[in-house]
């Protein structure tokens, strides 16, 4: 038996063949968003959907580093961008739906969010941005034009896009919105057999050439619920639904003016654990910052009651969520000081005695596994 074969021409993986590749999950944002996979944002109209999307698009253009206090490095403030390996990443918008002047004001207000909220200049960042995000020529409906997931010339003009913007700027594109997802499809809406023939194409197409697709998909008029064929949410592996949430269930917080919160809401996830619902504040930049959701039991002020060596500790959470033991969050702790992510290093005793504080002021909780304690986060920071 020849144990040699290309296992690229085989019809059928053995358990072995599988095991022997180890291909396993690469996130472009941890625990957010995958690579490679179809992810779908769904709302209502004027949620915030596509404003959300060029906000994404931008914080993943930014230059990345392995500093974990590095605001650029996060998204949302809370999922780190390519944690393993720190870069920025490129993306393209195929969008019909909002014109140019929109796209031009929206950009504007982001970017002056950043100005103000990273140590970036405004140089720096318009930079960045302008050679990383693009924008490909369909103001106009793609089904007007013949451009649409199954027509022959389809991956002829996208393809054609994507070697110019690496002959411009020297670039590929890690990502594609596409918005919404019902422009580009020449089918009813409700044809799964249709549907699903569009989705399954256009995103092979795409993961061939090592490109993440990310749908943007409208709800039922005023209701929280997909429109459209069951094989649009079957298709995709992680899907996000978004709503308006109201201030009223948040005690600590006032909305300003131009300001809204919107819910998360993961409702499907075959790629990892599926996410609890999750809130974002938008306030005047357009720039989404992760708020905790239960924000009215959980009283964020006390983090303002920690010092600089007791925040240094308690950042280490940052890094990794999962439950760990007091061991390995002080060889974490130490790794940090001894590569300069920290400026401070305390002793064991010391670090233990932080810990009390951290669960008397309900960030942490701690409680016992057989011999061991383990530490778990209790507030999202």
């Amino acid at each position: 038996m020849n144990d040699s074969i290309d296992i690229n021409n085989k019809t059928f993986f053995s358990v072995k063949d599988i095991r022997d590749r180890n291909k396993l999950p690469e996130w472009l944002v941890d625990g957010f968003l995958m690579k490679n996979k179809i992810t779908l944002f769904a709302s209502g109209g004027g949620i915030g959907k596509s404003t959300l999307s060029l906000y994404m698009a931008c914080s993943l253009a930014l230059d990345k580093d392995d500093n974990i206090f590095n605001k650029a490095n996060y998204l949302f403030d809370r999922f780190r961008i390519c944690k393993d390996n720190p870069r920025s990443l490129n993306s393209l918008f195929l969008q019909t739906e909002n014109d140019e002047d929109i796209v031009n004001q929206q950009l504007g207000n982001i970017i002056n969010g950043f100005i103000e909220s990273t140590d970036f200049s405004e140089e720096e960042i318009n930079k960045q941005i302008n050679n990383r995000i693009f924008f490909a020529n369909c103001y106009n409906s793609p089904k007007t034009v013949g451009k649409t997931f199954l027509d022959n010339d389809f991956f002829e003009w996208l393809s054609g896009i994507l070697r110019g913007i690496r002959n411009n700027t020297g670039n590929d594109i890690d990502i594609i919105f596409i918005d919404p997802l019902s422009a580009f499809c020449d089918c009813d809406e409700n044809d799964n057999i249709g549907m699903r023939k569009h989705i399954d194409i256009f995103s092979s197409n795409l993961i061939k050439k090592d490109i993440t697709p990310i749908f943007i998909h409208h709800n039922k008029k005023s209701e929280e619920s997909y429109r459209g064929a069951g094989s649009i949410r079957d298709s995709a592996r992680c899907l996000y639904q978004l709503y308006l949430e109201s201030a009223d269930n948040f005690s600590d917080i006032t909305l300003k003016q131009f300001e809204r919160i919107i819910g998360i809401k993961n409702d499907k996830s075959n790629i990892g654990v599926k996410l609890n619902t999750f809130n974002l504040l938008v306030n005047k930049y357009q720039h989404f910052r992760y708020i905790d959701f239960n924000i009215k039991d959980k009283n964020s002020k006390n983090l303002d009651k920690l010092n600089k060596k007791e925040l240094d500790l308690f950042r280490c959470f940052l890094e990794n969520k999962e439950f760990k033991t007091f061991k390995n969050l002080y060889w974490y702790y130490e790794d940090l000081y001894e590569n300069k992510k920290i400026k401070n290093t305390v002793s064991e005793k010391t670090a233990r005695r932080y810990l009390s504080k951290f669960k008397e002021l309900n960030l942490i909780e701690i409680f016992k596994d057989g011999n061991n304690e383990i530490i778990k986060m209790s507030l999202c920071f």
